[in-house]
């Protein structure tokens, strides 16, 4: 298997034959001015070439037998063979034919991007693509570790496993499907094996291990399973999961257990997890976790050549990043999806709104009025269903609720028809059922075709149409759903964006009961005596030391915080109203701890070296990993009896500044809140 980059495009009918093709073959190939063109092609040969815009090829030899499967193949079938008492050609036939009927699927598939641009023809992955970068910051020291997609190939088999995360339309998905492609045209060493997580959504009983063995069962015939799980033993899988996010909220946490327990057994299998940024994965310590680097200006620009659409806007778009967009909105700009929203969002609109919530909201109006801009300024799609945008929005967002509430990301034809019928009589706005659906991927795009099934064309205009739901439509469940979103918030956007929407009524009946109850229980509690008391409190479970000792012996020691969602009595945590004031204040909270930085650097450090000394905990034997200096993290729980040792450290100042951050929110809002309230009675006299 032998991937071409950058090399010669295939053969125009007229011209000399391309890599050996018969004419036949040449002249099933489309004309070269054709940018976004992908076609299988069997040459005599029985050669699958699937070709990838104009200078991008991959040619895959299955009948000769590709390298990367051949030459494993040989190397395992002679231990297969005696671990399961079969002729080594008959495992060779298995293998090879499994993994060909396996890469020949998804080649074809992932080789195809899903995209809010409208055309009659798909946008395939090599024509749009950008090449990004995943980094991994070391808080200890000046190192940043940043790792191009192209140099995966030399990085992962000294790490084996990372798990990388960035935030919604920040092209996580690209970024690993990318990454399968490198494994499957530039190596003879692994097989690769790429899942995408959500899958499990319709099989919650099946474990990921049995997952990924019945992928493999059916093409391989009998044995399928069994080879592969020696294959992975023998370290000799690469496995790809894909939206670790995606998994249904409720199963998620037993998922990473599955998955960290595959991790352990399977040793020398490598694996690369992508996901949103999500407190369980901080704690796989088998894995290496890195983020989504952002899009620099170079890579902006790059990404606006390549993007099909309409080169005036274009040019206007280019003149405006020019003239400082990128500084005044960089948050939009650097993430894809954000950056393509306001490519069609500039159309229809002079300025970019700096607010997501209005964001979303002006690339959906953008979306339904406007006209299919690969076809000139002039074409108007033909809409299937004709109602007025604010019914559609209406009715869109019953349809993303219903299917948020039931965590469906994917849906059937047959679920996708079932949800608009029942959104339609829950809203009252009746509409062809099957009308609607073709509407909605079509000609607003909101929602593509995968395969078989119905996705949204990102998760996060789901979000968004889920948090207009609560903040605009149904405001009286306001309330009562908010602290469920709210436990969600670290996974979508739903809850920022819901708070965004009706900010009066989410201060009012959300932030001030919850930040007074919690302030509340911290209040009377002294920072530099009970730190500990303090932290337990907001984050409600763990406080640990992690040590970890770097190289060259060099040791690190931080904090570590885990809370649940719910009590055991069921009600709300601190920790979730914690979490969600980070996100809701971030500058706030950045403001305050980058003010602590260097001292509380300092400190962790005298603190490091006092326990090493014993001068600090000298008789507790939970510390005695850090005396002893053994080799990788030791965690220690601390509790409220270590308030009397830690007080006055680090510790003392991580809780200060929790306890007046929360203090400020709660006083800064009780006061628009209070402003408001007496606004209101002056209009309301007007009427005496």
């Amino acid at each position: 298997m032998s991937f071409v980059a950058g090399g010669k495009p295939p053969a125009h009918p007229s011209r000399k034959r391309a890599w050996g093709e018969t004419r036949a073959a040449r002249e099933r190939a489309p004309p070269r001015s054709d940018p976004r063109r992908c076609f299988l092609v069997y040459n005599s040969n029985r050669q699958l070439r699937v070709y990838v815009g104009v200078n991008m090829a991959i040619e895959i030899a299955f009948e000769k037998v590709a390298p990367v499967i051949i030459k494993i193949t040989e190397r395992v079938a002679p231990f297969l063979s005696a671990k399961f008492a079969e002729s080594v050609g008959t495992i060779k036939a298995k293998l090879t034919r499994g993994f060909k009927e396996y890469t020949d699927g998804l080649i074809e598939r992932y080789s195809k991007v899903r995209t809010i641009i409208p055309s009659s023809s798909p946008i395939y992955i090599y024509d749009i693509y950008v090449n990004m970068y995943i980094y991994r910051d070391n808080k200890y020291s000046a190192e940043k570790i940043k790792i191009k997609d192209d140099d995966i190939l030399q990085y992962l088999p000294e790490k084996k496993r990372i798990v990388y995360s960035a935030t919604a339309g920040a092209g996580k998905s690209m970024l690993l499907r990318y990454m399968y492609f490198i494994f499957i045209t530039n190596q003879e060493e692994y097989f690769p094996i790429f899942l995408e997580l959500r899958d499990l959504n319709n099989s919650k009983d099946r474990l990921v291990i049995d997952y990924i063995s019945e992928k493999f069962s059916s093409s391989m015939g009998d044995g399928g399973g069994k080879y592969i799980d020696a294959l992975m033993r023998q370290g000799k899988v690469v496995l790809f999961l894909d939206g670790f996010d995606e998994i249904d909220f409720d199963f998620r946490a037993q998922r990473g257990i599955e998955i960290n327990q595959i991790a352990e057994k399977y040793n020398n299998m490598l694996i690369v997890v992508s996901t949103r940024p999500d407190e369980d994965v901080n704690g796989w310590d088998l894995f290496e976790k890195f983020r989504v680097a952002e899009m620099s200006l170079d890579q902006v620009y790059l990404m606006l050549k390549k993007i099909p659409y309409d080169e005036d806007t274009k040019a206007i778009f280019k003149e405006k990043i020019q003239k400082g967009l990128y500084n005044t909105h960089k948050e939009f700009l650097v993430n894809p999806l954000l950056f393509v929203m306001m490519l069609i969002t500039i159309e229809q609109y002079a300025e970019i709104p700096a607010k997501i919530h209005l964001f979303y909201e002006h690339a959906f109006e953008a979306l339904f009025a406007r006209h299919d801009v690969t076809k000139g300024r002039g074409f108007h799609r033909k809409r299937h269903v004709d109602i007025a945008i604010d019914d559609y929005r209406r009715l869109l967002s019953y349809f993303s609720t219903i299917g948020y509430l039931r965590q469906k990301f994917t849906f059937s034809e047959m679920d996708a028809l079932e949800l608009i019928e029942k959104s339609s009589m829950a809203s009252q706005i009746r509409v062809i059922k099957t009308d609607m659906l073709k509407d909605l991927v079509n000609c607003t795009c909101i929602i593509s075709r995968d395969g078989l099934e119905y996705v949204f064309s990102h998760r996060s205009f789901q979000e968004y149409f889920v948090a207009y739901f609560f903040a605009r439509v149904r405001t009286e469940e306001f309330v009562s759903i908010a602290d469920r979103l709210a436990a969600r918030g670290r996974v979508d956007s739903v809850f920022i964006m819901m708070s965004e929407m009706n900010k009066e009524k989410f201060e009012e009946e959300w932030i001030v009961p919850n930040v007074e109850k919690l302030f509340n229980e911290i209040k009377e509690i002294s920072s530099q005596k009970e730190p500990i008391r303090i932290l337990t409190s907001i984050f409600c479970q763990n406080i640990a030391l992690v040590v970890s000792r770097g190289p060259k012996g060099t040791s690190h020691i931080l904090v570590t915080l885990t809370g649940r969602d719910f009590v055991s009595d069921g009600s709300y945590s601190n920790r979730n109203t914690r979490d969600c004031l980070e996100q809701l204040f971030r500058k706030k909270y950045d403001k305050y701890y980058s003010n602590i930085h260097k001292e509380v650097k300092q400190n962790q450090s005298d603190l490091l070296k006092a326990i090493k000394l014993g001068k600090m905990y000298g008789k507790d034997v939970r510390f005695d990993c850090v005396r002893m200096r053994k080799k990788g993290e030791c965690s220690i729980n601390l509790t409220a009896s270590d308030d009397e040792v830690v007080g006055g450290t680090f510790l003392s100042k991580y809780a200060k500044v929790e306890k007046e951050i929360i203090h400020e929110i709660l006083s800064e809002v009780k006061e628009r809140v209070e402003g408001r309230r007496r606004g209101l009675q002056d209009i309301l006299k007007l009427y005496d």
